[in-house]
């Protein structure tokens, strides 16, 4: 072979080699990222968090969030790291990232309230606050009765006391105990305390219950086991449902019945538990609809 011939063939080599070299760097470059992807970049910080190590694991929640910047779990999860280290501006920046992917997202407005409260944005924790209790779902693991907790100690931080008392009742019989303690030292002088017993064990005074998911269902006034006074069901909207009068224990008086949208749906009286007088049911247009005579609960 002559001399022109091997420097081709050298030449030749060089360059398949050079190229071959650029290819696989390329190439096992790009297999590497995408077999280690974001997923296993927040797995490692999950066991980094449980470790205790907050500044590492913050550090791959970073990289997970690099290759997947709509990673949901990644931002809250790097939040509550953030947290952990007392920055909660860079908190409050994850959790509003996660709520941006998922508008619905109760854990973030719950911790992003959280976050607020700790840069005293106590207006902004009663929004995200509520948004917590819109959207959470009433069960085992809710977390409506702390939002109204924590609602009432911002409320109280901007001065409206009898919001915020209002907010812990609502928490205290969600079984929240931390509001129950709350409401003795801040609500002692303002508001009336809300279902209590005498020394029988019998209902005394105003007494409310609640829907589930925190909304006031019925308010009643008890004397000695029975129900005396106004009671009142309300709509989960907090619309007024029912109002009538009871006299020892029994129904009596006048009765105003409404539709979920406020507009009048019966009226009435009882005497003694028995419907008497007129009775006059209305359509959702206010149109009477029918009228009845009652006298000890039969028709005339």
């Amino acid at each position: 072979m002559n001399k022109p011939t091997i420097m081709k063939n050298l030449l030749f080599t060089i360059l398949l080699l050079v190229s071959f070299s650029s290819f696989g760097q390329s190439v096992f470059s790009k297999n590497f990222s995408e077999y280690f992807d974001a997923t296993d970049y927040y797995n490692q910080a999950a066991a980094k968090m449980r470790a205790g190590s907050h500044s590492e694991a913050i550090i791959l929640y970073t990289k997970a969030i690099e290759l997947n910047p709509d990673y949901e779990d990644a931002y809250y999860m790097r939040g509550r790291e953030k947290v952990n280290l007392g920055d909660h501006y860079g908190a409050i920046s994850d959790f509003t990232n996660t709520l941006r992917i998922n508008p619905k997202d109760h854990w973030a407005y719950l911790y992003r309230g959280k976050s607020k409260s700790q840069i005293n944005d106590h207006y902004g924790a009663v929004c995200d606050y509520n948004k917590t209790i819109e959207f959470d779902q009433p069960g085992p693991a809710s977390r409506i009765g702390e939002a109204y907790m924590l609602m009432g100690i911002a409320k109280k931080s901007i001065g409206d006391l009898n919001g915020a008392c209002d907010d812990l009742n609502k928490a205290s019989n969600l079984g929240d105990t931390t509001a129950n303690e709350l409401m003795k030292e801040y609500c002692k002088d303002i508001v009336e305390l809300f279902n209590q017993f005498n020394e029988n064990g019998e209902k005394i005074g105003l007494w409310k219950t609640y829907f589930d998911s925190g909304e006031l269902e019925t308010e009643a006034y008890w004397v000695d086991g029975k129900e005396n006074g106004t009671f009142k069901t309300y709509y989960k909207n907090g619309n007024l449902k029912n109002v009538t009068n009871a006299n020892n224990g029994m129904m009596d008086g006048a009765m105003k019945a409404y539709f979920e949208n406020g507009t009048l749906r019966a009226t009435g009286a009882f005497k003694e538990n028995k419907r008497v007088g007129m009775w006059i049911e209305y359509n959702q247009n206010g149109e009477i609809i029918q009228e009845k005579v009652f006298s000890s609960d039969k028709e005339w």
